[in-house]
């Protein structure tokens, strides 16, 4: 039984020169190219295709997959340039398709959907004999469910508990791998059970920063609302991070983890 093939074009936001710097990324999982009219000098336009998407007929499955694959390149591109640069440069979104109704897919900006894994595992691409590190990751995530949710949890917003989220799995992970033996850490300076103490030697993160992120996002009382954690009995910290500290000490950890798989 053959699948059938459709040629889906998605179109890019924002309509920014950052984004026009895609179009030069090689990879044989996604392609972005210019669609710009420069004869009537209209805004420039960019689009994302991809051939993990155009063996979808269903476009319930479709918004999913096209989700899942927007998260993991706004994750990639977040690990590459910084979670907050890559906040003020606008995340990848959609706003036009071609080849299906738009009216089937939409609300792409809240990237509400669950993530669903956008790759075709009946045709796992080799990376571009060209790729950049952007491409390399959005690849290599489609052979590592690990790097792959670490990538879509990054592709999300920087709020406490999502920050706290990218960085109990990435623990979580760290942890894993030591247990297997798939990072080795020479001379630890003590027996290491806790991911938390595996994670600051793996990772040469000072256990104090982890203790001060750790007990900022928890606590209610320091935060109200926006902590990981509702009333209870955490306690304040004398020396609190601000979310933007917290933002750039979780990027640290989560690019760290990449590498493992980058180099």
């Amino acid at each position: 039984m053959s699948i059938m093939n459709h040629d889906y074009s998605f179109r890019l936001t924002p309509y920014t020169g950052y984004v026009k710097e895609l179009c030069g990324v090689k990879s044989y999982d996604f392609n972005i190219y210019d669609d710009s009219d420069s004869e009537i000098g209209s805004t420039d336009m960019h689009v994302l295709t991809s051939p993990h998407l155009n063996i979808i007929s269903d476009p319930i499955e479709l918004a999913k997959k096209l989700k899942g694959l927007l998260m993991i390149l706004n994750g990639s591109l977040s690990i590459l340039i910084g979670f907050e640069r890559h906040y003020s440069r606008g995340f990848l979104s959609i706003d036009y398709s071609d080849g299906i109704e738009f009216s089937s897919i939409s609300d792409f900006n809240s990237l509400d959907i669950t993530q669903a894994n956008p790759f075709n595992f009946h045709g796992i691409n080799k990376p571009h004999t060209d790729a950049n590190h952007l491409s390399r990751l959005v690849n290599l995530s489609s052979k590592y469910e690990d790097l792959r949710i670490v990538l879509g949890l990054c592709g999300m917003e920087y709020s406490w508990v999502n920050l706290y989220r990218i960085w109990e799995t990435i623990s979580f992970y760290v942890r894993k791998y030591y247990i297997e033996g798939k990072i080795t850490i020479p001379n630890p300076s003590k027996k290491l059970s806790q991911a938390k103490q595996i994670i600051s030697q793996a990772f040469r993160i000072d256990e104090r920063e982890i203790s001060r992120f750790t007990g900022t996002a928890n606590s209610f009382e320091m935060l109200g609302f926006l902590a990981r954690h509702g009333r209870g009995q955490h306690s304040v910290i004398s020396d609190p991070m601000t979310r933007l500290e917290a933002s750039i000490f979780v990027h640290r950890a989560a690019r760290i983890f990449c590498n493992i798989y980058l180099l």
